[in-house]
Formats: C-alpha cells, structure tokens, sequence
C-alpha cells in the first residue's frame, strides 16, 4: 500500500508546538528530528563520543517532523493541514517561524520501517523497564525487557507522553491489577502492565493496523495469555470493572473517555491520563473533577503531562 509523508521544516524551538498541533488532529504517528535536541544529549554524554559524521555537528539544523496521511482522501487532508498550519504564527508569535514549511510525498510501508529502524535504539525507563527494539541483539541485563516492533503503530518508548505512562504504570499498577489500555497502538502500555505484574489486561484500539502490531509484539514477548486485544472506540468495548485504566492519547478524546469511567473503574481504582499538553491541562483537570476524581500526581517532561487520578 502507497502512503503519503508529510514532512514540517521549522526552527528547533518550535517542536513542541507544532507536536501538539498534529497530534490535536490525530496524527500520533510522529518521527522527530531536532539536531538541537541531538546536540545538547551529545553534549551531556561528552565522555562516550569524540567524532561526529559530517552535517551531525550543526546545533542550529533545522527541526522536521514526519508523519502519515490517511490514505482516505490525502490530498484534501493535505490542503486542510496547510491551511491550518498557515494561521499558527498568529496564534503563536513567541516562535521564530522564519522558514517553516509542509510538504508530502509518496511513501510505501516499508519505507516507514526502515525509517524507525535507524533511530530506534533500546530505551531504558524507571527503574525496572527496558525497551529493547525486537531486530536488534539483546545485551545482558537485569531489567525487565519489552521486546518492541513498532511498526505503523504509535508507542516505541521514545515519546515523552509514553515514558510518563511507563513510569507511572511502574509506580502505581496494584499487584495482579485488571487494566484497560485505552488507544494501546503498539501494546507497549500493555505488555509492560503484563510484565509489572498486572494478572489480565484488556487493550482497545480503533486501528486495525495497529492491533496487529500490538497481536504480534504480544506474542514476541509471552503475554498473549494475559492481553485481550478488542477493536473499538475509547471505552466502548469494555466490560467489567478494572483497578487501572490507561489512555495515552490526547486531550480531546481523554476528555470524552472521562464521563464513562465510572462504570468501569473500581471504587479507588487508578486512571492515568497522557498525552497531554500543558496549554490543556486544565481543561482536563476540570472534567476529572467533575466527575469525582482526586489528582494522585501530575507527572511532565517538556511540554507533556501525565495525569494519575483516583476515585
């Protein structure tokens, strides 16, 4: 199947914003290339280098954000995202948004493999966790290991919004828990539930590409037993009652998520809320109140929260 790339060329500064402008409009399919962010992680690890590859030494690159089309009508989609991106400078003025620009080309699914395979690297999280990427060796270690092929799905580990839900699932997932895993992409949320000791998780996505990826990294890692993968919309397809619930999405769909939780989520049961910007936060922080919950803890890394709530 041929898909279309869109490609967003802007200054560095401008990443976060321009992240939550796609994934408002659900694209959450991003790969992220900021030679500012790849040069100040060089310069904090300065003992493990001493060469860089031509172009790799140039702090003040460009930032390009790549990301997939539906392959519904891309064309109009395409015409949609220019427009839209036309009027952000007016919405955002404290950005340099000198030189930015969006634009597509046709891709196959191959391609979009290839690509995460050449920045997808084993990811080490909390203290417990580690993401190891399912193509490369596996080193000796006494982490918990998460074998991971991302494929067209969201969820690597990479992501600020699913290390938050990493961290969190690691520090509040009660022993032998009932999860949901709400918008679960890849499975990532739900296999490490699996491997933090949860006793079954049920993991919904409305993607059928994406429950694929999620059916095959639950078999690479020995959790098919204990995920039971459900095609739907948010909470629709659930049944029962669960100690934690998790959706790492975004704001406007957690928000929709929240008024049918109380069918679901035992009395003191945990929801854990990601993908959330901070121009958001209240937004959402208003909603849960309204429908009973207590903040337990607001967890951040940059410009992305993490919301962990209780009845």
């Amino acid at each position: 199947m041929d898909w279309f790339q869109g490609t967003i060329t802007a200054r560095p500064e401008a990443e976060e914003i321009l992240l939550g402008f796609l994934l408002s409009r659900g694209f959450d399919q991003v790969e992220i290339e900021n030679p500012g962010r790849f040069w100040a992680s060089l310069q904090e690890n300065s003992a493990a280098w001493d060469y860089l590859a031509g172009g790799l030494n140039d702090p003040a690159g460009f930032l390009r954000l790549r990301f997939f089309l539906s392959p519904d009508h891309p064309q109009l989609q395409a015409k949609q995202l220019a427009e839209d991106l036309a009027v952000l400078p007016g919405e955002c003025p404290q950005i340099n948004w000198k030189n930015m620009e969006i634009s597509f080309e046709k891709v196959d699914d191959q391609n979009w493999l290839n690509a995460w395979r050449q920045y997808y690297q084993p990811i080490m999280v909390g203290e417990r966790l580690l993401i190891q990427p399912g193509w490369l060796p596996q080193e000796p270690t006494e982490r918990m290991v998460l074998r991971l092929e991302p494929g067209l799905a969201f969820g690597s580990g990479d992501h600020a919004s699913t290390r938050l839900c990493l961290l969190a699932l690691e520090k509040y997932l009660p022993p032998a828990a009932r999860l949901a895993d709400i918008g679960t992409g890849s499975g990532i949320l739900a296999i490490a539930g699996v491997l933090l000791g949860a006793a079954e998780v049920v993991a919904v996505d409305s993607d059928s590409t994406a429950l694929a990826v999620a059916r095959q990294n639950c078999l690479d890692n020995d959790c098919a037993a204990e995920v039971r993968l459900l095609s739907g919309n948010l909470a629709e397809p659930l049944a029962g009652s669960f100690d934690f619930i998790c959706a790492n999405i975004v704001a406007d769909p957690i928000m929709q998520l929240i008024p049918a939780l109380n069918r679901y989520l035992l009395p003191g049961g945990y929801f854990l809320a990601s993908g959330i910007i901070r121009e958001r936060r209240d937004e959402v922080l208003a909603v849960l109140a309204a429908y009973d919950f207590t903040l337990v803890e607001e967890m951040s890394e940059g410009s992305w929260l993490a919301l962990v709530v209780r009845l």
